[in-house]
C-alpha cells in the first residue's frame, strides 16, 4: 500500500515542489498577499485596551503575521479582553457583599457578559493567529 497524496496546498506550504512543480510553486508563493505597516491603536482605547493591542501587535509582529489591515480586529479583541475583565472584577465585587435575588442576578448578569467576551476575544485571537492551533492552520492553508 502507498504513502498517502499530499495536498497541493500543503505540499506547496512546505516548499515540496515534486508532482506540483517548481514554476506552480514559485506562482504560489508570488500570489500569496504580503501585510505591510503596522497597526497602530486608536486613541478612543482604554488605557488597558491599549495595553492588550500592543501586546498582541508585538506579538504577532515576531511572528510575522500583522499587517494595517488588522487593526479591526486587533481593537475588537483588545475591547473584548478588557470587557471580559472588568464583567469579572464586577462579579466579584458583588459576590462579597450581601447575596439577594437582585445581587444574585446581577452577578449572573456579569457571569454572562464575560463569557460573551471570552468567546468574542478567543474568536478573534483564533483568527489572527494568536493560538498554537490557529498558527497551525494558518500555515498549513497557506
Amino acid at each position: 500500500m502507498g504513502n498517502p497524496k499530499i495536498p497541493a496546498k500543503r505540499q506547496i506550504a512546505a516548499g515540496d515542489p515534486r508532482r506540483v512543480g517548481r514554476h506552480k510553486l514559485e506562482a504560489e508563493a508570488a500570489s500569496r498577499p504580503v501585510a505591510s505597516g503596522l497597526p497602530e491603536a486608536p486613541e478612543t482605547l482604554s488605557p488597558r485596551a491599549r495595553e492588550v493591542f500592543e501586546h498582541a501587535v508585538r506579538e504577532l509582529d515576531a511572528m510575522g503575521l500583522i499587517g494595517k489591515a488588522d487593526e479591526m480586529m486587533l481593537v475588537t479583541m483588545a475591547v473584548s479582553y478588557v470587557g471580559a475583565e472588568e464583567a469579572r472584577e464586577e462579579a466579584e465585587c458583588l459576590r462579597q457583599g450581601p447575596q439577594d435575588a437582585q445581587t444574585r442576578a446581577a452577578i449572573q448578569r456579569a457571569d454572562k457578559r464575560e463569557d460573551r467576551k471570552l468567546a468574542l476575544f478567543l474568536k478573534t485571537a483564533d483568527k489572527l493567529g494568536l493560538s498554537p492551533a490557529a498558527r497551525e492552520h494558518l500555515s498549513i492553508e497557506h
